[in-house]
């Protein structure tokens, strides 16, 4: 006989699955015990169900839920206002109208959550309205309404750990100020919860902002901020003041001077440390000491500094004493000389590395001698991306000759000048068989070039050929019998409608075509 706590297991490992809940719903069928324990994991995180989803059903199913729960709170605080002890649970309300029945849930799902991701919570109400009717201004003014009463009802009874408070997406927009961000951490901490996990996204947080977090959230172990608003002084003041900072990223920082310093104090706790978009000035102090025994995942995104900085003296301590997995110095002028460092020093534990070149880039930074490196010592390197230089063309090949068979990822899209790329994909093809994505955008080749590629890499399911002039309707005679489920041929101009309607109504595939796509590309 298997015992609970063997189910409680398995029902952890369904839940960690984004298309779990009915799975969860069903099993909470079988008995009374089983239904305890689906429903807890359900309700323990349940906007991970609604968060990838299109359709509305589900968060609808989820509100009404919730606002079962609203309403009968509402009722029992009536009740407890009347002080008649002796009378039940009320399960009907009066309106002007007419007596209204409620139906009063047999668990307070609000309570078992402990993830309190805001974005969805609002949107999820919105779907709920928008699947009935359209949206008005009056309607609108309901749903921010029913918003602010679920969003204290969370923040007053739940168990939360982790909270989004923003999505991190420039377009979302939702009611959500600074009086909220005081009202969700001073509430919590009253009630001696901790945060572990806090996800400011493109929320606008300013020194005042920062001042409340600093006060009352100091146990944070994941923490995501858009520093445009803030002081360098802030922002260092708020990270001493944690006390074991696991994952950081800072976006749009217009100075980090003071900030830099103050990363060294989570140092003994860092792994992954993300800065975008950010402007280190004149910051002359290196990375020494900042996470050199557990920084694992670094990304150095978009950064801007003055000539006055030496950007391979700042980066070579972690080069030398990190252990990386993961590196993306996307338009960042990453030196050679530590790319070459972190190749031997991360040589087993390197998996993902991100290289796209600055836009603009005053002087080309030739990487050849830093790929070279990859090639020879990260033997378990699974994706690659860069926007290569014909003249890293040669040590391009090298990697593939050495490590291709590792490669499950490859993105090296660039403008070539119409320089025709054959030798390379046959490369490509020939050398990197476990391929799952690749990217050849803007590529010039001939027909038997791509032939060998798509025979050499069977296991390729996401293909990327767009802006080529070598991409014409006999691309679906090599593709028909491929395992190919995603094609984008956006802007290849030798591609026919027909052919593409055709190849659709042969076999199921998403094909993205027609004219170029506008660069909505930012970090």
């Amino acid at each position: 006989m298997i015992d609970y706590d063997c189910f409680a297991n398995v029902f952890d490992k369904i839940a960690e699955e984004l298309d779990s809940a009915n799975t969860l719903l069903k099993i909470a069928l079988v008995d009374k015990k089983w239904a305890g324990l689906a429903i807890k994991r359900l309700y323990k995180d349940p906007w991970r169900y609604c968060f990838y989803r299109s359709d509305s059903s589900l968060a609808k199913k989820l509100i009404n839920i919730y606002l079962m729960c609203l309403r009968g709170s509402m009722a029992a605080s009536s009740n407890s206002t009347r002080g008649n002890r002796d009378e039940p649970l009320l399960k009907r309300q009066n309106t002007r109208e007419n007596i209204q029945e409620i139906y009063v849930p047999s668990r307070d799902y609000i309570a078992m959550a402990e993830n309190l991701h805001i974005p969805v919570l609002y949107h999820c109400i919105e779907s709920s309205y928008a699947s009935t009717n359209e949206i008005t201004d009056d309607m609108r003014l309901e749903i921010n309404r029913t918003f602010y009463q679920l969003f204290k009802m969370f923040i007053n009874k739940a168990n939360i750990k982790e909270c989004t408070f923003h999505e991190s997406k420039i377009t979302t927009e939702y009611p959500i100020t600074l009086e909220h961000l005081d009202e969700l951490v001073t509430t919590l901490f009253n009630r001696g919860l901790h945060l572990r996990y806090l996800n400011l996204g493109f929320f606008n947080c300013n020194n005042e902002g920062l001042a409340i977090l600093t006060e009352k959230c100091s146990a944070l172990e994941t923490f995501k901020i858009k520093a445009s608003c803030c002081s360098d002084k802030a922002l260092a003041d708020f990270l001493r003041r944690q006390r074991r900072l696991t994952k950081l990223k800072i976006r749009d920082a217009a100075e980090m001077i003071e900030t830099m310093d103050a990363i060294r104090s989570q140092s003994r706790s860092i792994v992954k440390l993300r800065i975008l978009n950010c402007n280190l000035g004149d910051c002359k102090t290196s990375f020494t000491g900042i996470g050199e025994c557990t920084l694992r995942s670094l990304y150095m995104r978009d950064i801007h500094f003055t000539t006055n900085t030496s950007f391979s003296q700042l980066l070579m301590p972690i080069a030398q004493n990190c252990k990386f997995h993961n590196i993306d110095f996307s338009k960042t002028p990453l030196p050679v000389e530590v790319l070459i460092e972190i190749a031997k020093k991360s040589s087993t534990t390197l998996r993902r590395v991100h290289l796209i070149r600055p836009e603009n880039e005053i002087e080309y930074i030739n990487l050849s001698a830093g790929i070279e490196a990859l090639a020879r010592h990260a033997t378990n390197l699974r994706h690659f991306e860069r926007n290569i230089h014909p003249s890293e063309i040669n040590s391009i090949c090298y990697l593939f000759d050495s490590i291709g068979q590792s490669l499950e990822r490859l993105e090296i899209d660039s403008n070539m000048d119409g320089l025709d790329m054959s030798n390379l994909i046959e490369s490509i093809g020939r050398k990197c068989r476990n391929l799952c994505l690749l990217n050849i955008n803007n590529f010039e080749f001939n027909f038997g070039a791509l032939e060998e590629l798509v025979k050499g890499c069977p296991y390729l399911h996401t293909l990327f050929i767009c802006e080529s002039q070598s991409v014409n309707d006999r691309i679906f005679e090599l593709l028909r019998n491929s395992n190919l489920q995603s094609l984008d041929i956006t802007g290849c101009p030798n591609v026919t409608d027909e052919a593409i309607h055709r190849f659709q109504r042969e076999r199921e595939i998403d094909i993205e075509y027609g004219s170029p796509k506008k660069n909505l590309s930012g970090f």
